[in-house]
């Protein structure tokens, strides 16, 4: 049996739904557990779905897992509780191996070649991508992965043994703080969820191994140096290898045909087998009630007054808990008044990024008037310049034309003395005698010749 898990809020059961469909139709005995990072409130029948459910109340620390619930945004939370969903597993089953897949994955084939791969390695990794870009893509593409991780996150193997449980207990210690989706409005800053903690997992941990099968874990991140084949009864090939799973990261339902919001190298850009695998996906995702599941609200974006919490409000709560401060009430339930004194505190925040960002144009628009006003005094010195050259040459030109004029004056006088030594008397008997010497061969001077 293939034991596969993955997290997500109650606007993504069409995911998670769709997902499963995909696993079992390539693989015959799975078992699929599912985290749900928010609340049921009778949005749908946790029954009708073939899932085995954890639910929030089924973790450890639930002291812990509710402070979560407040600091971490939906996106922030569903990444921070991987590591409470392996200690789970680890701890409440006899499981041997499992592989977390985020749950906007579609299987297209056997995972088989990931389980034989967990038969000799604890930890099981996919990088982003191992072949660089073209050099006009580095920016954002190669950059990008210096930003948010070497490998992605949307696939973890693990297997039972020590070596796993001490990842999965330093994985869920660094989750429970430090979570936070880089685009905070404060701090702690410079982390992009749980990604960037794979970067150390190869240092800190041995039998980890980097899954290189080119047929795992394609998405925007690798699609560029992958070549897409289609074999008989619409079966993929990717670089020769059956294609095992797509990853839709940053892939729009409404534009099904653009591979990736998150990357311009495919702006503009169609792949026929992209866009068949893509069609697949979308009906699946419409056959599974997509319009009616994507609508459900997140449980925990207001206070229990029915007020909207702030991510100032939750980062404010999130600083006070690392600083020690005794905080005896739940988050959920704080009054109008620390509300109030919250926004305020996001309203200074956001002041003071905005300062922030008013200076560093400022900065920039006083550089480049600085290098605008040294651009025209060169411009000014070199068009004055110009002008004195222009002034000379013009000078030129008409001492050349007055020139011109007088060797045409001199010219016009030379042809008229010309003509008239020719009609003149002395000219003509000169001529004459020199005709009369040539006939008596008498001899003629050089001179005359």
């Amino acid at each position: 049996m293939l034991t596969i898990c993955t997290i997500i809020t109650k606007s993504h059961l069409v995911y998670a739904r769709t997902l499963l469909q995909s696993l079992q139709k390539y693989n015959e005995d799975v078992k699929f557990y599912v985290l749900l990072a928010d609340q049921v409130d009778g949005y749908f029948e946790p029954k009708d779905y073939d899932f085995s459910w954890i639910f929030l109340e089924d973790l450890c620390d639930q002291e812990i897992v509710r402070q979560m619930c407040f600091y971490y945004s939906a996106f922030e939370l569903c990444c921070a509780l991987r590591g409470h969903l392996h200690q789970y597993l680890y701890q409440n089953t006899d499981i041997d191996k499992w592989v977390f897949l985020d749950s906007d994955i579609m299987v297209c084939g056997s995972l088989e070649p990931i389980f034989q791969e967990l038969e000799n390695h604890s930890i099981l990794l996919t990088a982003h991508c191992d072949m660089p870009v073209d050099n006009e893509y580095v920016y954002p593409h190669e950059v990008n992965f210096l930003r948010v991780g070497t490998f992605n996150a949307g696939f973890l193997g693990l297997s039972r043994s020590s070596t796993t449980w001490g990842f999965i207990e330093w994985f869920k210690n660094r989750l429970t703080k430090f979570c936070f989706n880089d685009l905070a409005i404060s701090e702690p800053r410079s982390l992009f969820v749980d990604q960037l903690w794979l970067n150390l997992v190869p240092q800190f941990f041995s039998g980890v191994s980097v899954f290189s099968h080119p047929g795992a874990n394609l998405g925007h991140w690798n699609l560029y140096h992958k070549k897409l084949e289609i074999e008989q009864y619409d079966k993929v090939l990717v670089d020769g290898e059956p294609l095992l799973f797509v990853h839709f990261s940053g892939w729009d339902i409404n534009n099904p045909d653009e591979i990736s919001k998150y990357s311009p190298m495919y702006q503009g850009k169609r792949s026929t087998i992209w866009s068949m695998l893509a069609k697949t996906y979308l009906e699946s995702l419409l056959r599974n009630d997509y319009p009616t599941s994507i609508k459900y609200p997140y449980a925990f974006t207001h206070y229990s007054t029915g007020e909207t919490i702030t991510l100032a409000a939750r980062r404010h709560y999130y600083l006070e808990l690392q600083q020690g401060l005794s905080l005896s009430e739940s988050p959920f339930a704080f009054s109008k008044n620390v509300s109030s004194f919250l926004s305020h505190t996001e309203s200074i925040a956001l002041l003071k990024e905005e300062i922030e960002s008013v200076r560093s144009e400022l900065d920039c628009l006083t550089q480049a008037n600085n290098q605008l006003k040294t651009t025209i005094q060169t411009s000014q010195s070199d068009l004055h310049e110009l002008s004195q050259r222009n002034t000379e040459l013009e000078k030129t030109i008409q001492t050349n034309h007055s020139d011109l004029h007088e060797l045409s004056q001199r010219n016009t006088e030379l042809e008229k003395t010309l003509k008239a030594i020719e009609i003149s008397k002395f000219w003509r008997l000169r001529n004459l005698w020199f005709k009369i010497k040539i006939l008596l061969r008498l001899p003629t001077s050089k001179q005359i010749i």
